[in-house]
């Protein structure tokens, strides 16, 4: 009698894939070291500007200037992701730690956002947007690099998750801040607030320990 066995196209039957995947501890099981859960907390703010950025950003700049500056300050940042990746498949800035990228990225953002709230001068919001943009790329960029070097594959899989659910709590909980902040008539203020908050992270990340290869 012949039997057949379901083969993953990586070659391994079902059986044994499942048995890999239950190896796998539980993510709250997994100890991460203190510097990158700091990291994850400092990614969690950056997140929440972004998601700010989405909704605040078209109204404040529009209001301030004009729809015509929103789409050329919309440009800068699809140009600016775009700079901070090839700077980063370039190896330009390795003489930089990854804590003095996060640094740049956490000022770059948060003075992004008071740009945009406060700025009517458009060359000033555009660069803001471009810099903003490209820093927080180059520093994400090497975040993810340095996940994929901290340890076995139970620490790789840890980082991962909770990199994905910092950013799937943080986008949507800034869209949230500046949804309710607006119905509050404080947007200025929470915007203000956040940003600062973010500058800080920067500070505070600047000054944590790290491995030696960062």
């Amino acid at each position: 009698m012949l039997t057949r066995i379901k083969v993953n196209q990586s070659g391994h039957t079902t059986d044994e894939i499942i048995n890999k995947e239950n190896e796998i501890p539980h993510i709250n099981n997994v100890k991460l070291p203190r510097w990158i859960n700091i990291g994850f907390m400092t990614w969690l703010f950056v997140a929440l500007t972004i998601g700010i950025l989405g909704t605040a950003g078209p109204t404040f700049v529009i209001d301030r200037n004009s729809s015509a500056a929103w789409a050329v300050a919309a440009a800068c940042m699809a140009t600016g992701s775009l700079a901070g990746s090839s700077i980063s498949l370039l190896g330009v800035i390795k003489s930089l730690s990854w804590k003095q990228l996060q640094l740049l990225a956490c000022f770059s953002v948060a003075a992004q956002m008071l740009c945009f709230l406060f700025i009517s001068v458009p060359l000033i919001v555009w660069v803001s947007g471009f810099f903003g943009s490209a820093l927080v790329t180059v520093s994400g960029i090497r975040w993810d690099t340095i996940g994929q070097s901290i340890g076995s594959d139970k620490h790789i899989h840890a980082f991962v998750v909770r990199d994905q659910a910092v950013h799937t709590i943080g986008i949507p909980a800034g869209m949230l801040i500046f949804g309710v902040s607006t119905i509050l008539n404080s947007s200025a203020a929470a915007v203000t607030i956040v940003a600062a908050i973010v500058a800080t992270m920067g500070i505070f990340i600047a000054t944590v320990k790290t491995p030696d290869f960062l």
